[in-house]
Protein backbone atom coordinates (compact mmCIF):
# COMPACT_ATOMS: atom_id res chain seq x y z
CA UNK A 1 0.00 0.00 0.00
CA UNK A 2 1.22 4.08 -0.51
CA UNK A 3 2.37 4.01 3.35
CA UNK A 4 3.35 0.50 3.98
CA UNK A 5 6.31 0.40 5.77
CA UNK A 6 5.92 3.87 7.74
CA UNK A 7 5.61 4.02 11.31
CA UNK A 8 3.27 6.87 13.64
CA UNK A 9 2.79 6.52 17.13
CA UNK A 10 -0.46 8.15 18.27
CA UNK A 11 -0.76 9.55 21.37
CA UNK A 12 -3.98 11.94 20.86
CA UNK A 13 -7.81 11.79 22.23
CA UNK A 14 -10.14 12.94 20.81
CA UNK A 15 -11.83 13.28 16.64
CA UNK A 16 -9.10 15.74 15.68
CA UNK A 17 -6.37 12.71 15.86
CA UNK A 18 -8.68 9.83 15.41
CA UNK A 19 -9.27 11.49 12.01
CA UNK A 20 -6.01 11.85 10.86
CA UNK A 21 -4.56 8.43 11.68
CA UNK A 22 -7.45 6.71 10.45
CA UNK A 23 -6.39 8.11 7.10
CA UNK A 24 -3.02 7.44 7.56
CA UNK A 25 -3.90 3.58 8.66
CA UNK A 26 -6.38 2.87 5.58
CA UNK A 27 -3.36 4.36 3.32
CA UNK A 28 -1.06 1.73 4.75
CA UNK A 29 0.64 3.55 7.77
CA UNK A 30 1.36 1.31 10.51
CA UNK A 31 -0.42 3.42 13.34
CA UNK A 32 -0.10 2.54 17.20
CA UNK A 33 -2.27 4.37 19.41
CA UNK A 34 -0.73 4.66 22.78
CA UNK A 35 -3.86 5.57 25.80
CA UNK A 36 -2.88 5.94 29.19
CA UNK A 37 -4.08 3.16 32.17
CA UNK A 38 -6.78 4.42 34.00
CA UNK A 39 -8.98 5.43 30.67
CA UNK A 40 -10.46 1.71 29.98
CA UNK A 41 -13.66 3.31 31.51
CA UNK A 42 -13.65 6.02 29.24
CA UNK A 43 -12.62 4.82 26.34
CA UNK A 44 -12.61 1.03 26.03
CA UNK A 45 -15.13 -0.11 23.98
CA UNK A 46 -17.72 -3.74 23.87
CA UNK A 47 -16.11 -6.02 21.25
CA UNK A 48 -19.01 -5.97 19.59
CA UNK A 49 -18.84 -2.42 18.87
CA UNK A 50 -15.23 -2.66 17.93
CA UNK A 51 -16.57 -4.76 14.73
CA UNK A 52 -18.22 -1.44 13.36
CA UNK A 53 -15.69 0.82 14.59
CA UNK A 54 -14.29 2.24 11.26
CA UNK A 55 -11.98 5.01 12.58
CA UNK A 56 -9.66 3.31 14.48
CA UNK A 57 -9.60 -0.27 12.21
CA UNK A 58 -5.57 -0.70 10.66
CA UNK A 59 -4.36 0.14 13.67
CA UNK A 60 -2.70 -1.76 16.74
CA UNK A 61 -2.96 -0.48 20.41
CA UNK A 62 -1.28 -0.40 23.47
CA UNK A 63 -1.39 1.03 27.54
CA UNK A 64 1.53 3.02 28.16
CA UNK A 65 1.96 5.76 31.91
CA UNK A 66 3.56 8.19 30.18
CA UNK A 67 3.80 9.71 33.86
CA UNK A 68 6.19 6.70 34.53
CA UNK A 69 9.94 6.98 33.77
CA UNK A 70 10.27 3.08 32.68
CA UNK A 71 7.18 3.62 30.25
CA UNK A 72 9.01 6.85 29.01
CA UNK A 73 11.71 4.08 28.28
CA UNK A 74 9.51 1.96 26.16
CA UNK A 75 7.71 5.15 24.29
CA UNK A 76 11.81 5.95 23.64
CA UNK A 77 12.11 3.06 22.28
CA UNK A 78 8.99 2.84 20.05
CA UNK A 79 9.79 6.42 18.42
CA UNK A 80 13.49 5.53 17.95
CA UNK A 81 12.29 3.34 14.98
CA UNK A 82 8.70 5.38 14.15
CA UNK A 83 8.53 7.50 11.25
CA UNK A 84 5.92 10.06 13.21
CA UNK A 85 4.27 10.82 16.66
CA UNK A 86 0.79 12.49 17.01
CA UNK A 87 -0.37 14.54 20.04
CA UNK A 88 -3.27 16.48 21.37
CA UNK A 89 -2.08 17.45 24.11
CA UNK A 90 -2.75 21.06 26.08
CA UNK A 91 0.17 23.19 25.02
CA UNK A 92 3.30 22.56 27.34
CA UNK A 93 2.19 18.93 28.42
CA UNK A 94 4.43 17.27 25.93
CA UNK A 95 7.24 18.83 27.89
CA UNK A 96 5.95 18.48 31.25
CA UNK A 97 5.90 14.24 30.52
CA UNK A 98 9.27 14.51 28.72
CA UNK A 99 7.98 13.60 25.90
CA UNK A 100 8.18 16.58 23.84
CA UNK A 101 9.47 16.84 20.25
CA UNK A 102 13.45 18.51 21.32
CA UNK A 103 13.37 15.12 23.99
CA UNK A 104 12.19 12.59 21.08
CA UNK A 105 14.26 14.59 18.11
CA UNK A 106 17.24 13.48 20.58
CA UNK A 107 16.59 9.75 20.42
CA UNK A 108 15.74 9.94 16.54
CA UNK A 109 16.71 13.32 14.57
CA UNK A 110 14.48 11.47 11.09
CA UNK A 111 11.03 11.47 13.17
CA UNK A 112 7.95 14.01 12.47
CA UNK A 113 5.77 15.10 15.16
CA UNK A 114 2.71 17.29 14.71
CA UNK A 115 1.11 18.58 17.50
CA UNK A 116 -2.38 19.23 17.44
CA UNK A 117 -4.48 21.47 19.62
CA UNK A 118 -7.13 24.53 19.33
CA UNK A 119 -5.50 27.61 19.02
CA UNK A 120 -1.90 26.49 18.34
CA UNK A 121 1.34 25.95 20.66
CA UNK A 122 1.67 29.67 21.23
CA UNK A 123 -0.23 32.93 21.28
CA UNK A 124 -2.91 34.47 23.15
CA UNK A 125 -5.45 31.66 23.12
CA UNK A 126 -3.20 28.78 23.43
CA UNK A 127 -3.99 27.97 26.98
CA UNK A 128 -7.71 28.06 26.07
CA UNK A 129 -9.22 24.54 26.71
CA UNK A 130 -11.64 24.50 23.09
CA UNK A 131 -13.70 21.91 21.86
CA UNK A 132 -15.22 21.88 17.94
CA UNK A 133 -17.86 24.41 18.58
CA UNK A 134 -15.85 26.73 20.64
CA UNK A 135 -13.10 26.82 17.56
CA UNK A 136 -15.21 27.41 14.70
CA UNK A 137 -17.65 30.06 16.89
CA UNK A 138 -14.00 32.27 17.20
CA UNK A 139 -12.96 31.13 13.68
CA UNK A 140 -16.11 33.11 12.16
CA UNK A 141 -17.27 29.84 11.21
CA UNK A 142 -20.68 30.30 12.89
CA UNK A 143 -21.42 34.04 12.30
CA UNK A 144 -24.56 34.46 10.70
CA UNK A 145 -24.97 30.85 8.96
CA UNK A 146 -28.73 30.93 9.58
CA UNK A 147 -29.37 33.28 6.36
CA UNK A 148 -30.04 29.84 4.40
CA UNK A 149 -33.88 30.44 3.94
CA UNK A 150 -35.70 27.69 4.79
CA UNK A 151 -32.73 25.20 6.21
CA UNK A 152 -34.20 22.25 8.67
CA UNK A 153 -32.07 22.27 10.90
CA UNK A 154 -27.88 23.25 11.27
CA UNK A 155 -26.64 24.19 8.05
CA UNK A 156 -23.63 21.52 8.29
CA UNK A 157 -23.95 18.99 11.07
CA UNK A 158 -19.78 17.81 10.87
CA UNK A 159 -17.45 18.72 12.91
CA UNK A 160 -15.27 21.10 10.64
CA UNK A 161 -13.05 22.47 12.64
CA UNK A 162 -12.00 18.51 14.17
CA UNK A 163 -12.11 16.77 10.60
CA UNK A 164 -10.24 19.76 9.16
CA UNK A 165 -7.23 19.77 11.73
CA UNK A 166 -7.21 16.00 10.98
CA UNK A 167 -6.87 16.54 7.32
CA UNK A 168 -4.47 19.12 7.61
CA UNK A 169 -2.33 16.89 10.05
CA UNK A 170 -1.91 14.24 7.83
CA UNK A 171 -1.48 16.47 5.03
CA UNK A 172 1.23 17.92 6.77
CA UNK A 173 2.48 14.34 8.26
CA UNK A 174 2.82 12.68 4.74
CA UNK A 175 4.39 16.30 3.56
CA UNK A 176 7.29 16.33 6.06
CA UNK A 177 8.04 12.55 5.34
CA UNK A 178 7.89 13.29 1.50
CA UNK A 179 10.86 16.56 2.81
CA UNK A 180 12.67 13.81 4.71
CA UNK A 181 13.42 11.89 1.97
CA UNK A 182 15.17 14.82 0.30
CA UNK A 183 16.79 15.89 3.79
CA UNK A 184 17.18 13.29 5.93
CA UNK A 185 16.01 15.02 8.81
CA UNK A 186 12.23 15.25 10.80
CA UNK A 187 10.61 18.40 11.50
CA UNK A 188 8.29 19.77 14.07
CA UNK A 189 4.59 20.51 12.97
CA UNK A 190 1.98 22.47 14.70
CA UNK A 191 -1.66 22.24 13.48
CA UNK A 192 -4.35 24.50 14.84
CA UNK A 193 -8.25 23.56 14.53
CA UNK A 194 -9.09 27.40 14.72
CA UNK A 195 -6.13 28.05 11.84
CA UNK A 196 -7.20 25.05 9.43
CA UNK A 197 -10.93 26.38 9.25
CA UNK A 198 -9.11 29.20 6.83
CA UNK A 199 -9.07 26.33 4.45
CA UNK A 200 -13.05 25.87 4.75
CA UNK A 201 -13.68 29.51 4.50
CA UNK A 202 -11.46 30.52 2.11
CA UNK A 203 -13.58 31.87 -0.33
CA UNK A 204 -15.11 34.48 2.17
CA UNK A 205 -11.77 35.38 3.69
CA UNK A 206 -10.75 36.10 0.40
CA UNK A 207 -13.75 38.40 -0.64
CA UNK A 208 -12.94 39.49 2.91
CA UNK A 209 -9.38 40.82 2.79
CA UNK A 210 -9.90 42.06 -1.01
CA UNK A 211 -13.36 44.34 -0.36
CA UNK A 212 -13.83 44.31 2.98
CA UNK A 213 -17.07 42.95 2.50
CA UNK A 214 -18.89 41.23 5.69
CA UNK A 215 -21.86 40.30 3.54
CA UNK A 216 -24.40 38.14 6.08
CA UNK A 217 -23.93 34.85 4.55
CA UNK A 218 -22.03 32.82 1.43
CA UNK A 219 -25.47 31.12 1.50
CA UNK A 220 -28.42 33.75 1.03
CA UNK A 221 -28.88 32.73 -2.64
CA UNK A 222 -29.78 28.92 -1.68
CA UNK A 223 -33.17 27.77 -0.13
CA UNK A 224 -34.61 24.91 1.45
CA UNK A 225 -38.22 23.62 0.26
CA UNK A 226 -40.42 21.88 2.24
CA UNK A 227 -41.81 18.59 0.35
CA UNK A 228 -45.48 16.96 0.42
CA UNK A 229 -43.61 13.80 1.79
CA UNK A 230 -42.46 16.12 4.42
CA UNK A 231 -38.86 15.74 3.45
CA UNK A 232 -36.35 18.73 2.28
CA UNK A 233 -35.08 19.92 -1.13
CA UNK A 234 -31.63 22.39 -1.76
CA UNK A 235 -31.41 24.69 -4.89
CA UNK A 236 -28.21 26.45 -5.60
CA UNK A 237 -28.90 27.83 -8.63
CA UNK A 238 -26.60 30.33 -8.46
CA UNK A 239 -25.65 30.90 -12.24
CA UNK A 240 -28.60 32.70 -14.29
CA UNK A 241 -28.67 29.87 -16.89
CA UNK A 242 -29.76 27.56 -13.99
CA UNK A 243 -31.56 29.57 -12.02
CA UNK A 244 -33.86 30.37 -15.49
CA UNK A 245 -34.39 26.71 -15.72
CA UNK A 246 -35.30 26.12 -12.53
CA UNK A 247 -38.09 28.64 -12.44
CA UNK A 248 -39.53 27.24 -15.50
CA UNK A 249 -39.75 23.99 -13.96
CA UNK A 250 -41.36 24.72 -11.64
CA UNK A 251 -43.99 26.75 -13.37
CA UNK A 252 -42.88 30.47 -12.44
CA UNK A 253 -40.80 32.36 -14.70
CA UNK A 254 -41.69 35.70 -13.65
CA UNK A 255 -38.92 35.69 -11.27
CA UNK A 256 -36.11 34.69 -13.27
CA UNK A 257 -34.93 38.18 -12.76
CA UNK A 258 -33.86 37.35 -8.89
CA UNK A 259 -34.17 39.85 -6.37
CA UNK A 260 -30.97 40.40 -4.49
CA UNK A 261 -30.36 37.59 -1.94
CA UNK A 262 -30.44 39.96 1.00
CA UNK A 263 -33.68 41.48 0.34
CA UNK A 264 -36.90 41.08 1.58
CA UNK A 265 -38.06 40.22 -2.10
CA UNK A 266 -36.01 37.49 -2.34
CA UNK A 267 -37.55 36.07 0.84
CA UNK A 268 -41.21 36.62 -0.72
CA UNK A 269 -39.97 34.92 -3.52
CA UNK A 270 -38.74 31.99 -1.31
CA UNK A 271 -42.45 31.82 0.41
CA UNK A 272 -44.34 31.66 -3.11
CA UNK A 273 -41.67 29.23 -4.90
CA UNK A 274 -42.73 27.26 -1.63
CA UNK A 275 -46.26 27.03 -2.36
CA UNK A 276 -45.13 25.33 -5.00
CA UNK A 277 -43.16 22.83 -4.17
CA UNK A 278 -45.34 21.43 -1.31
CA UNK A 279 -47.59 19.91 -4.34
CA UNK A 280 -44.47 17.23 -4.58
CA UNK A 281 -42.71 14.80 -2.81
CA UNK A 282 -39.08 15.01 -2.45
CA UNK A 283 -37.97 12.56 -4.98
CA UNK A 284 -40.43 13.44 -7.61
CA UNK A 285 -38.66 17.10 -7.89
CA UNK A 286 -35.03 15.99 -7.65
CA UNK A 287 -35.88 13.77 -10.38
CA UNK A 288 -38.07 16.46 -12.59
CA UNK A 289 -35.48 19.55 -11.71
CA UNK A 290 -31.97 16.99 -11.97
CA UNK A 291 -33.26 16.07 -15.34
CA UNK A 292 -33.40 19.77 -16.40
CA UNK A 293 -29.80 20.25 -15.00
CA UNK A 294 -30.39 22.33 -12.57
CA UNK A 295 -28.67 22.39 -9.13
CA UNK A 296 -30.48 20.52 -6.91
CA UNK A 297 -30.42 17.72 -4.28
CA UNK A 298 -32.46 15.89 -2.06
CA UNK A 299 -31.70 16.91 1.63
CA UNK A 300 -30.86 13.23 2.37
CA UNK A 301 -30.75 11.76 6.14
CA UNK A 302 -28.20 9.58 7.60
CA UNK A 303 -30.47 6.68 7.93
CA UNK A 304 -31.18 7.00 3.78
CA UNK A 305 -27.15 7.02 2.98
CA UNK A 306 -26.55 3.45 3.03
CA UNK A 307 -28.85 2.40 0.43
CA UNK A 308 -28.05 5.39 -2.18
CA UNK A 309 -26.78 4.58 -5.32
CA UNK A 310 -24.46 7.27 -4.71
CA UNK A 311 -22.72 5.91 -2.07
CA UNK A 312 -23.36 2.29 -3.47
CA UNK A 313 -21.38 2.61 -6.27
CA UNK A 314 -18.79 4.80 -4.82
CA UNK A 315 -17.81 1.88 -2.26
CA UNK A 316 -18.42 4.42 0.38
CA UNK A 317 -20.04 1.49 2.94
CA UNK A 318 -18.06 -2.01 3.16
CA UNK A 319 -19.71 -5.09 4.44
CA UNK A 320 -16.83 -6.94 6.20
CA UNK A 321 -16.63 -10.90 7.60
CA UNK A 322 -16.02 -10.27 11.42
CA UNK A 323 -14.48 -13.72 13.41
CA UNK A 324 -17.17 -12.88 16.12
CA UNK A 325 -20.19 -10.76 14.77
CA UNK A 326 -20.92 -12.15 11.25
CA UNK A 327 -21.05 -9.86 9.09
CA UNK A 328 -20.88 -5.55 9.93
CA UNK A 329 -21.30 -2.70 7.76
CA UNK A 330 -17.88 0.19 7.88
CA UNK A 331 -17.59 3.26 5.83
CA UNK A 332 -15.25 2.98 2.53
CA UNK A 333 -12.46 5.21 2.07
CA UNK A 334 -12.80 8.09 0.32
CA UNK A 335 -9.36 8.72 -1.41
CA UNK A 336 -9.63 6.25 -4.72
CA UNK A 337 -6.16 5.19 -5.75
CA UNK A 338 -5.35 3.57 -9.28
CA UNK A 339 -2.63 1.62 -8.46
CA UNK A 340 -2.33 1.64 -4.46
CA UNK A 341 -6.06 1.36 -3.42
CA UNK A 342 -7.34 0.83 0.17
CA UNK A 343 -6.91 -2.86 1.84
CA UNK A 344 -8.78 -3.83 5.04
CA UNK A 345 -6.17 -5.17 6.96
CA UNK A 346 -7.79 -5.79 11.17
CA UNK A 347 -10.66 -4.47 12.84
CA UNK A 348 -10.54 -1.88 15.53
CA UNK A 349 -8.57 -3.10 18.04
CA UNK A 350 -9.08 -3.54 21.75
CA UNK A 351 -7.71 -0.97 23.99
CA UNK A 352 -3.96 -2.37 25.19
CA UNK A 353 -4.61 -5.56 22.43
CA UNK A 354 -0.89 -4.89 21.42
CA UNK A 355 0.81 -4.50 24.62
CA UNK A 356 2.73 -7.14 24.83
CA UNK A 357 3.56 -7.95 20.85
CA UNK A 358 4.62 -4.43 20.06
CA UNK A 359 7.07 -4.89 23.40
CA UNK A 360 8.33 -8.23 22.07
CA UNK A 361 8.88 -6.43 18.89
CA UNK A 362 10.99 -3.73 20.28
CA UNK A 363 13.22 -6.16 22.20
CA UNK A 364 12.02 -7.09 25.37
CA UNK A 365 12.60 -10.22 26.59
CA UNK A 366 9.48 -12.40 28.09
CA UNK A 367 10.31 -11.52 32.04
CA UNK A 368 10.70 -8.08 30.72
CA UNK A 369 7.26 -7.67 29.55
CA UNK A 370 5.97 -8.87 32.30
CA UNK A 371 7.46 -6.90 35.09
CA UNK A 372 6.42 -3.58 32.72
CA UNK A 373 3.46 -5.01 33.14
CA UNK A 374 3.08 -6.05 36.47
CA UNK A 375 5.01 -2.27 37.61
CA UNK A 376 1.76 -0.68 35.80
CA UNK A 377 3.67 0.96 33.56
CA UNK A 378 2.02 -0.84 30.87
CA UNK A 379 -1.10 -2.35 30.86
CA UNK A 380 -2.06 -5.22 28.33
CA UNK A 381 -5.70 -5.36 27.50
CA UNK A 382 -8.12 -7.72 25.73
CA UNK A 383 -5.89 -10.34 24.06
CA UNK A 384 -8.18 -11.24 21.09
CA UNK A 385 -6.87 -11.24 17.26
CA UNK A 386 -8.79 -10.06 14.86
CA UNK A 387 -7.10 -9.75 11.75
CA UNK A 388 -8.56 -10.37 8.69
CA UNK A 389 -6.82 -14.02 7.74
Amino acid sequence: MLLDGFRLIDLTQGPPGATCTHLLADMGMEVIRVQAPGREAATDRAASNVAFDTIHRNKRSMFLDLGVQEAREVFYKLASTSDAVLESFRPGVGKRLGIDYQRVQAVNPRLVYCSISAYGQDGPYSDFAAHDSEVSAARGAWSKVGDTIGTPGSLVNALMADTGAGLHAALGIVSALLARSKTGAGQYIDVSLADCLSTQQLSRLQQLLITGDVSPSAHSDRAVFLCKDGKYLIQANVEPQNWERFCKVVGRPEFIDMPDPHSQAYRQMVKEIQKVMITKTRDEWFEQLSKAECCIAPVLELGELYDHPVHKHRGMFLELDHPTMGKVRQLGSPIKFSDTPFEFRSFAPVLGEHTRELLREAGYPPQEVEHLIESGAVKAWGGRTTKVP
